[in-house]
């Protein structure tokens, strides 16, 4: 009985067992979510997104620019504000380049509704910057491990 406690301890210290919660992606372990700050980050992003989607032109863009510019606020302003970071480096870096992509999305999206551009140049433009922001905050938060 002993050897098998011993086996099943040595198996416990050896496997993602308590301390990395078997999430292998190092960067998951320096973010932790606030909960309250995420809510009400995606509160405003549904407020401007509705904003985005009143001032749109015609009604087929207008359901289309309230969703999408609802989903490209809320990215960066989750990232920015919505969750916390283990060094005060990342924490400066992360939040400057959200508060930048907000502003840069926010301009667009009122952009696009104002002057009825095509949906899948709309589309297109606004899941490369999305995409863009997203490597470079995993690159930051890569750097400072």
């Amino acid at each position: 009985m002993d050897a098998r406690n011993g086996d099943m301890a040595t198996y416990r210290t050896s496997s993602c067992y308590f301390e990395t919660y078997c999430i292998n992606s190092t960067t998951i372990e320096y973010m932790k979510i606030n909960t309250f700050l995420t809510l009400i980050t995606l509160v405003l992003s549904a407020l401007l997104g509705y904003w985005v989607y009143s001032v749109a032109d015609t009604d087929t863009h207008a359901t289309l620019a309230g969703v999408l510019s609802t989903i490209c606020l809320a990215i960066p302003l989750i990232m920015g504000f919505g969750v916390s970071y283990e060094t005060s480096a990342a924490i400066v870096n992360v939040r400057m380049l959200s508060c930048v992509l907000f502003l840069i999305m926010l301009i667009l999206h009122f952009y696009y509704a104002n002057t009825g551009i095509s949906m899948p140049s709309y589309v297109l433009i606004s899941g490369i910057i999305v995409c863009i922001y997203l490597a470079i905050i995993y690159a930051i938060l890569k750097s400072k491990q």
